[in-house]
């Protein structure tokens, strides 16, 4: 029996010898992808520019003044090793996370209504 390989016209295979043909052809490529693009994870810590990064990334848009800002405040989570400022990612997905709300604050909501009560 012939070799089959990448260079076999199609028209001269049969079923099973192009279903083999075909799925050899993906597994190939789907190896040159993996190899092509590494897994690009990003680091639990970083520095000012990676804390921009984070913070964008999770619908917070800022810049580097607002964040040495923050930290001259102490409102942001940070460390300092030396004169280099730290930031850990999943305290700053946290204090995200702390500074956003839910809609319609509850007490708020409660003084609306209240309100409207009072008015009828």
């Amino acid at each position: 029996m012939k070799q089959i390989d990448e260079s076999t016209p199609v028209a001269a295979l049969n079923l099973l010898q192009f279903s083999d043909l075909f799925l050899g052809l993906i597994a190939k490529a789907e190896l040159n992808k993996e190899k092509e693009q590494p897994a690009k994870s990003q680091p639990e810590r970083f520095g000012i520019d990676g804390a921009v990064e984070t913070l964008c990334a999770h619908g917070l848009q800022t810049t580097k003044g607002s964040i040495y800002n923050h930290v001259s405040g102490k409102t942001i989570p940070h460390h300092r090793i030396g004169r280099r400022l730290i930031f850990d990612s999943n305290e700053l997905i946290e204090w995200i996370k702390g500074k956003t709300t839910n809609g319609i604050d509850s007490d708020a909501a409660l003084q609306i209504a209240a309100s409207a009560r009072r008015k009828k």
